[in-house]
């Protein structure tokens, strides 16, 4: 259980209490503090201090920030269970977080998730509130505005479409085998936005991953004013970033379960999507940022293709007329 921290002094026991509260027995609490300048360094001592032996904290090298994804890496190269899994220090888990690990796998059979080794990773759902109020926040919701994630239970193949058409679990949501973890590479640190949707595309390209209970959530996503991602048309344009980064990784990869050819097509459908939503912002400049993303990966099928160039033309000449002088 990785916990990253920074400056978290007002989130952070609320964040541990809840992983103790599950009941899960060996649990494994590895609080990772990212060079932290409040109380959060006094309060996580504090927090091993009520645990130990199941609970320690961590630092980078001089106690530097080094960014979520460092932090996470850290934690995940120093822990040592079986499953790895993630909470943000301003999140928590719900009490049934570990139930997948007594129950079976949906989408393999009256399989026990423990018993299963080609099973590397298990996602589910959770519950968005406004911080402090309790309430869900309808702007992240999925059907019924208060739950995020994928819903339904689906094949690697449906999976990573969904994935590479924007949708995706909260960190807290998922929980991976640390030896398969290990293989298909960590969070990639380069990143700011989008770091955890490039690992869970390259985890469900490479290995099996499975829904667990979807009747209800395992966590709670927290939504305050420091949170780091918002749904904006900047926001997509890292994520394609991060997706062109994902799909260059994959080419090298010997091990994919899913055809590039069809990888690609998803990636390209979305940037697609991102350059319509662009047209009716009047957002000139996010139409080559695309391009400009694509030719710094190589991405020349997506540079070469016919409709993504008319969509780009389009755009652009709209713009350009609705702006003349008349």
């Amino acid at each position: 259980m990785i916990i990253p921290a920074y400056n978290a002094e007002s989130f952070l026991e609320r964040a541990v209490c809840s992983v103790y509260a599950t009941g899960y027995p060996n649990v494994e609490v590895v609080i990772v503090d990212d060079g932290s300048t409040d109380g959060t360094r006094r309060l996580a001592a504090e927090l091993a201090r009520r645990h130990p032996g199941s609970c320690r904290v961590l630092r980078h090298p001089g106690n530097a920030r080094l960014g979520v994804s460092a932090s996470r890496n850290l934690g995940i190269r120093q822990s040592a269970s079986e499953w790895v899994c993630f909470l943000d220090a301003d999140d928590a888990y719900l009490t049934n977080r570990f139930r997948f690990l007594q129950c079976p796998i949906d989408s393999v059979g009256n399989e026990d998730h423990r018993s299963s080794p080609n099973v590397a990773a298990v996602y589910g759902l959770s519950v968005v509130c406004r911080d402090g109020d309790g309430e869900s926040d309808e702007r992240w919701g999925s059907n019924n505005g208060s739950l995020f994630g994928i819903r339904e239970s689906l094949a690697s193949e449906e999976l990573l479409g969904e994935l590479l058409g924007g949708r995706t679990w909260a960190v807290s949501a998922i929980t991976i085998r640390r030896n398969e973890l290990m293989s298909v590479g960590l969070f990639p640190e380069k990143f700011a936005i989008a770091e955890d949707c490039h690992l869970w595309v390259r985890l469900v390209a490479q290995k099996l991953v499975v829904a667990g209970p979807l009747d209800e959530p395992c966590s709670v996503y927290y939504r305050h004013a420091s949170n780091t991602f918002e749904l904006s048309l900047k926001n997509r344009i890292h994520y394609i970033d991060a997706m062109l980064d994902a799909l260059n990784v994959l080419k090298r990869s010997k091990s994919r379960v899913v055809p590039m050819a069809e990888l690609r097509q998803h990636v390209h459908g979305y940037a697609r999507r991102v350059l319509a939503a662009a047209r009716v912002e009047e957002r000139r400049s996010v139409a080559r940022r695309i391009l400009s993303i694509a030719a710094a990966h190589g991405a020349w099928r997506l540079l070469l293709d016919a409709a993504l160039v008319r969509a780009v033309a389009a755009s652009l000449l709209r713009m350009r007329m609705s702006r003349a002088p008349r």
